[in-house]
Formats: C-alpha cells, structure tokens, sequence
C-alpha cells in the first residue's frame, strides 16, 4: 500500500489552534528488530474517543522502508482501528535509524485538520528481549480483541459488547485457566468496565433528550480521559500474567 510522504514543510497546520484534539495511538513508538522477522510485523491501535466521525491518514517520512495496510480511511465515533506496518528494508544500513509516522485526522465530511501526532520507529540489531518476545507472542491474542472491540458499539448494551469480544478474544487462543486468574487481573477488568461505562454516559452540553440525571453527563475532557485510560487497561489485560 502506497504511503505518503511527509517533510519539514508539511507539518504546518491549517491555522492556529486548530488542533484542538488529540490523537490516542497505541504504541507510542514501534521498534523493530533486524534478526526477529516477527518483529518486522507491528500493530498501531487507533482510537477515536469522540463523539464525531473522523477520517486518518497516516505518513511516512521514509516510506520506501514500510508497507502500512490501509494508510488511508475512517473510524465512527467511539471506536477503534488497527493499522498493519511492515519494515521492509531491514539491512544493516537502517539499523539504529530512526524513522517517524504522521498521524493526522479531520472530522468526517470536513477538511479543517483537527489532531495530529508523531510515532517514532526505529531499527533495532538483534532480537528484542525476553519481555518485548512475549509480546509478539501474544500478537494474535491483542489483534483479536481489537478487532471485536472495534466491532462493538459503545452505545446502549456497549459494555456487555465489550466483555464478549475479551472473552472471544481469549477463546482465540484457548482460553484462561480460571485458578490462573490472579486478583489484580480482576481489578483491572473492573477499571475497564468502569471507563467502558463512564464511555456511555452522555455528554455535558448535548441537547438530545436522556433519562440520565444531568449530574451524571461527562465533559469532553473527563471522557477523553476515560478513553485513554481503557486503552492503557486493555494492554494491561493483554499482557502475560
């Protein structure tokens, strides 16, 4: 897939303030590794926390070295996307280059820039270590779950939509033994049901009707909050025990 390219030029916005949202991706930064092909393969989480549709586009400042599946596309409100990156020129001339990916997103049927970020990748030599190795071991498990949760409307019944994709997500993989399931694994499942739950709750200002006392309707910042704290949540349930 053709990845565009961008330079010190292009980073300049459409206008002053107009980035007046952020931009939640996860990981922060891809580090690939020049004698683990596995690594070669990463995965960026996209998420769109809002309660607007929004359209992305994602650079490459060396795009001959990367393939990204889909570089182009969209996300409805609430939901989350997966991005494929492959390094495609691992040789010993790349290794310890750094690289960086632009993500930039604007709001769905507009063209105004509204959020922008930078994901830093580099090549590094060797394998990575033990705990970077059980994550690519668990890949298959994190793909699925987000693209169940993906799936899942975070709208009336979104939170049970949520527990069902985590729990197909582990049926991928064959599944947890219940006496390996430790305490703090379930008070990490109660965070995200929470921050899923805080997710559903109406927002502050909205002029649609809602059985939902006014106490309870979030700002934008609180929910934008909550989002990132799933996120961070969700890596943290995938992680090994």
């Amino acid at each position: 897939m053709f990845i565009h390219r961008y330079t010190m030029a292009s980073r300049k916005t459409s206008g002053k303030g107009s980035l007046k949202y952020p931009v939640f991706v996860f990981p922060s930064a891809l580090n690939f590794y020049m004698d683990d092909p596995a690594s070669l393969k990463q995965v960026i989480t996209l998420y769109n926390p809002y309660d607007i549709g929004i359209t992305f586009k994602v650079y490459a400042n060396q795009p001959s070295k990367y393939k990204v599946m889909d570089p182009i596309g969209s996300i409805k409100a609430r939901c989350c996307i997966d991005i494929v990156v492959r390094h495609v020129s691992p040789s010993l001339q790349n290794v310890n280059v750094s690289d960086k990916f632009r993500v930039d997103i604007v709001e769905i049927g507009q063209k105004e820039l509204i959020g922008r970020t930078y994901i830093p990748s580099t090549l590094l030599p060797g394998r990575p270590p033990a705990d970077d190795q059980d994550e690519l071991e668990h890949e298959q498990e994190r793909e699925g779950f987000h693209s169940a949760l993906q799936e899942a409307r975070l709208t009336t019944g979104g939170q049970q939509a949520a527990a069902d994709a985590a729990r197909a997500a582990r049926q991928t993989t064959g599944g947890y033994n219940a006496s390996e399931v430790s305490q703090h694994h379930c008070l990490v499942v109660a965070a995200a049901l929470v921050c899923i739950a805080a997710l559903l709750l109406p927002t502050a200002g909205e002029t649609t009707q809602s059985l939902v006392p006014p106490q309870l309707h979030l700002s934008t910042q609180v929910k934008l909050a909550f989002a990132y704290g799933l996120g961070l949540l969700t890596m943290a349930l995938l992680r090994p025990a």
